[in-house]
C-alpha cells in the first residue's frame, strides 16, 4: 500500500486480482488495525488471512453531468 496526498491510496492487489492496481481515495478516517484470523471477502469469497488493516468504502457511480443543461 502506498498513499500520496494527491493520488490516494494505490493498492497492488492480491488473489483473484493478483497483479492488479487500485487507487482509493487519500482518507484514511475509515482504515481500523485487523485482528489476526481469516476475513472473508462478500465479492468474490476469497479469504484473507491475518490482514494488517481493514477498511470499507462506498463506491458509487458519477452522476451523468452530459446530460445536465445550463440555463
Amino acid at each position: 500500500m502506498t498513499a500520496t496526498p494527491r493520488a490516494g491510496i494505490l493498492l497492488l492487489l492480491e488473489g483473484r486480482r493478483g497483479g492488479e492496481r487500485y487507487a482509493l481515495p487519500p482518507d484514511t478516517r475509515s482504515f481500523r488495525r485487523a485482528k489476526p484470523g481469516e476475513y472473508r471477502l462478500q465479492a468474490t469469497g476469497e479469504v484473507v488471512i491475518n490482514p494488517h488493516y481493514t477498511v470499507t468504502f462506498s463506491i458509487r457511480k458519477r452522476p451523468d453531468h452530459a446530460s445536465a443543461t445550463i440555463h
